[in-house]
């Protein structure tokens, strides 16, 4: 404080005051003392002058900076959650396996090995687990799991996706078989989706019931073929290239209101196509690297997986809105997503390095604009 100094008396101010400063007569320094006391004593009753305006307005961008750093900061830390966030994704569970056995034998609490693609409707779950070899159903209700006849003794080495109807038949895709395998609930093998001219890798399946289509991605040939309900192949939508409405190095592929959503590792990472095979529109670009998994609700919310931060990136209009996750292994965070599917609001994410099936609740997009 500036008048300290000002209002001592001399003796306390020898030690650190010229010579000349010292020449204050006795009398001068013991008022000058009185005035100090006094001043001191009353300084809790003293009420400091407001600030000038230019001070309070210097305060005010002072503190939006730092609410912009803060912000900055909170944006680039993997997985931090936004108030987006919070309004379209809210983790619920997590089912890292299931219950084996019953009564008489014994139950006992399976866990997943390395589940690489999950997909269900209501209370049952179907996930491939890779390291088991095995094909899984579960009950969520009973928590019971179940192996699912003979399934993966027709694949024949990994599961890129898996479709799921709503009688409970399944598609899945025999990634390095090239084709598509549908069973029935139990199991049985009902009919094989294949081409060997045609398809050669395929790491998607979606298919539309309303017109009788299944569509299977192809990473190897860098489009989506499309069959009919009995197998035989009809087209081929997209080609391989780096322009708009064309693919390179699929990944993923899904249906949705606007028709086709595809991703790819390189050039446009995520576009939509028409039915028809017509290219309508891409995705933000540069906010996705490696697209996984993709997913579509009935708000046109587009959920993509990205295997380069282990995140789930939210579209809305085709613009990113919300960025979800990170790298870790409490709730929340992923280690490698390999598959996402939908199914009544709730959000199954197969998080394969921790062996697990996250689940995620979608905020409805009209609560979700009430909450901002």
């Amino acid at each position: 404080m500036p008048t300290i100094r000002r209002y001592f008396p001399r003796c306390l101010l020898r030690f650190w005051l010229p010579d000349s400063a010292r020449r204050v007569s006795s009398v001068t320094s013991v008022s000058l003392f009185v005035v100090f006391l006094c001043a001191l004593l009353a300084g809790c009753a003293y009420e400091p002058l407001p600030p000038p305006a230019w001070a309070i307005a210097g305060n005010i961008q002072k503190a939006e900076k730092k609410r912009s750093a803060d912000d900055a900061l909170t944006e680039a830390l993997p997985g931090a959650p936004s108030n987006e966030q919070r309004e379209v994704l809210v983790q619920w569970d997590v089912i890292d396996g299931g219950n084996v056995g019953g009564k008489y034998s014994g139950v006992q609490h399976v866990r997943f090995k390395n589940p690489v693609a999950a997909a269900g409707r209501g209370d049952y779950l179907y996930i491939a687990d890779r390291g088991a070899r095995q094909l899984y159903l579960l009950n969520r209700a009973t928590e019971q799991l179940s192996v699912v006849g003979r399934v993966w003794d027709y694949i024949s080495n990994d599961v890129g996706d898996i479709y799921v109807a709503a009688d409970l038949s399944f598609y899945i895709t025999d990634t390095t078989g090239g084709r598509v395998l549908y069973f029935d609930k139990q199991g049985n093998l009902i009919r094989i989706f294949e081409d060997k001219l045609n398809l050669s890798q395929a790491v998607g399946v979606t298919v539309d019931d309303a017109r009788g289509y299944v569509f299977v991605g192809d990473s190897a040939y860098d489009y989506v073929v499309v069959f009919n309900l009995l197998g035989g192949i009809l087209e081929a939508i997209g080609t391989r290239g780096d322009k708009p409405g064309e693919i390179r190095g699929l990944t993923a592929v899904t249906a949705g209101p606007d028709g086709l959503y595809v991703g790819a590792r390189l050039s446009e990472r995520a576009q939509v196509f028409g039915m028809d095979g017509s290219y309508l529109y891409s995705l933000q670009r540069e906010t996705v690297v490696f697209p996984t998994a993709i997913v579509v609700d009935e708000d046109n919310r587009v959920y993509i997986s990205d295997y380069m931060d282990n995140t789930i990136k939210v579209y809305r209009d085709g613009l990113l809105v919300s960025t979800y996750g990170g790298t870790g292994n409490a709730p929340g965070r992923f280690k490698r997503i390999t598959d996402m599917w939908l199914d009544e609001g709730y959000l199954y994410v197969t998080d394969s390095l921790n062996r697990r099936i996250q689940v995620l609740r979608i905020v409805p997009d009209d609560m979700s604009l009430s909450m901002r």
